[in-house]
């Protein structure tokens, strides 16, 4: 085997190639793996910050219901109304007619009942009149307040003549109550 000493020039690029072998081994054991935990940490960082708001929306909503509980507790006037059982509709149609025997005329139609989960739903597609718009919401207050679960969907309030304030009006509105029921084992509602 042959020695000789190397000349400066191969020295020199000896020298620049154990500087690049260097620095890929840095790049590849050091500087990636560093880049990739400050990268795995601020995504775990970004993940706590969604979780951390998420966890907050939620104790502010659960704030939010605890006062409006307290509410109910401090006035039982303000309690809302139970779900009566199912076939609920001849005392349903006697606090309609209460409600609404302040309007100037009425009609109601009454879609399929809704069977799901536990809950029978009965929508009313209504119409009715009122002497006026403050008369009309009056009955509308009355309607969502009623003593009986229900659901106000759409309303629409149309005068008579120029003026919704002053003038007559007729309401139309979608209005869903609720009733629990129990399915027997032959299939049918009870």
């Amino acid at each position: 085997m042959m020695q000789r000493e190397f000349s400066p020039r191969e020295k020199t690029l000896l020298l620049i190639l154990v500087f690049l072998i260097l620095a890929m081994l840095y790049y590849v054991a050091v500087h990636q793996n560093i880049v990739t935990n400050i990268t795995d940490a601020d995504l775990r960082s970004q993940f706590a910050q969604s979780e951390l708001a998420l966890e907050r929306a939620r104790l502010d909503r659960l704030e939010t219901m605890q006062a409006e509980l307290e509410i109910y507790k401090e006035d039982p006037t303000k309690m809302i109304a139970p779900v009566p059982d199912y076939d609920n509709i001849q005392p349903l149609m006697i606090e309609l007619n209460r409600i609404l025997q302040g309007s100037t005329g009425y009609n109601l139609v009454f879609p399929d009942i809704d069977f799901t989960s536990g809950l029978a739903r009965r929508s009313i597609n209504m119409t009715f009149g009122a002497s006026d718009y403050v008369k009309a919401k009056s009955i509308l207050n009355e309607l969502m307040n009623c003593k009986y679960r229900n659901l106000v969907g759409t309303v629409s309030f149309t005068a008579v003549g120029n003026d919704l304030k002053t003038g007559a009006v007729t309401v139309k509105m979608d209005i869903t109550f609720y009733e629990m029921y129990q399915e027997t084992t032959a299939g049918t509602v009870q």
